[in-house]
C-alpha cells in the first residue's frame, strides 16, 4: 500500500490474517455455506463470524435448528469430493460439471452486456473454472473419455462466451491461445506436478514415504 510491501513468507494453509487478500480468501472459502442452511433457520455471516438464529416456540423449532447446525457442521468438515466404494469419480464429476454449467448459465444471463474480454475471463476463472479445478489432485486423471470430454465442454462453451464468438468463427485451440488458457486436462496435470513438487520438498504437510 502506498508503495510499501511486506516481505514474502510461505503460507501453506489457512487464511492470511491482517491482509487484504485474506478477507477475499475467507469470503471464497465460506461462499457456499448458505447453500447447506435450509429455510429452517436464518444465517448471519459477517467476516469470520457466522451465526444461525430462529424463533423458538416449540420443541419442533429446537429440532429444526439443531438439524441446521448439524448440516453446517458436516459442511465444515466436507472436502466436497464424492466417490463410490470403488474409488470411481463419476458422481463427483457429474455434480461438479452441473454446478459449473449452472454458474456459466448465470453469467450468460446476467452479464450479456459486459463486453470487456478480460473481465469476462476473470469471471469465468473465479466462478466456473474454480469449480472444475477443485481437488483435481485427488480425482484426476480420468480414464474415461466421455467424462473428460464432458468437463472440457464447459470450458469450450465458456471461451465462446468470453470472446463472443461462434464455433465456426474461431476453433477451440485458437480461443485458448487468445485467452492464454490451457485445456483442462493439461491444467490438471500441471497442478499434479506442482503438488508433487510441494510434497517432495516439504511445502505441504505430507509424508511421501508412507
Amino acid at each position: 500500500m502506498d508503495g510499501a510491501t511486506s516481505q514474502w513468507t510461505p503460507v501453506t494453509s489457512g487464511v492470511l490474517q491482517g491482509s487484504i487478500l485474506g478477507r477475499m480468501l475467507f469470503v471464497i472459502f465460506i461462499n457456499d455455506a448458505p447453500d447447506v442452511i435450509n429455510n429452517k433457520a436464518i444465517p448471519a455471516l459477517f467476516a469470520n463470524d457466522t451465526k444461525l438464529y430462529k424463533n423458538i416456540t416449540s420443541v419442533n423449532d429446537c429440532n429444526q435448528l439443531q438439524e441446521t447446525l448439524t448440516h453446517l457442521d458436516t459442511w465444515s468438515q466436507d472436502t466436497s469430493v464424492k466417490y463410490c466404494r470403488k474409488l470411481q469419480w463419476n458422481l463427483h464429476i457429474n455434480e461438479m460439471v452441473s454446478k459449473a454449467n449452472r454458474q456459466l448459465g448465470v453469467l450468460k444471463r446476467t452479464c450479456h452486456s459486459l463486453t470487456d474480454i478480460n473481465i469476462r475471463r476473470t469471471l469465468y476463472l473465479s466462478l466456473v473454472k474454480s469449480k472444475l479445478s477443485y481437488a483435481t489432485q485427488v480425482w484426476s486423471p480420468i480414464h474415461n473419455r466421455q467424462l473428460s470430454e464432458r468437463i472440457e465442454r464447459v470450458q469450450r462453451r465458456a471461451t465462446k462466451w468470453i470472446l463472443r464468438t461462434g464455433t465456426c468463427e474461431m476453433p477451440y485451440k485458437q480461443r485458448l491461445l487468445k485467452l492464454e488458457l490451457l485445456p483442462l486436462s493439461y491444467d490438471s496435470e500441471m497442478k499434479d506436478l506442482v503438488f508433487f513438487f510441494k510434497a517432495l520438498y516439504g511445502y505441504v504437510d505430507l509424508n511421501i514415504n508412507n
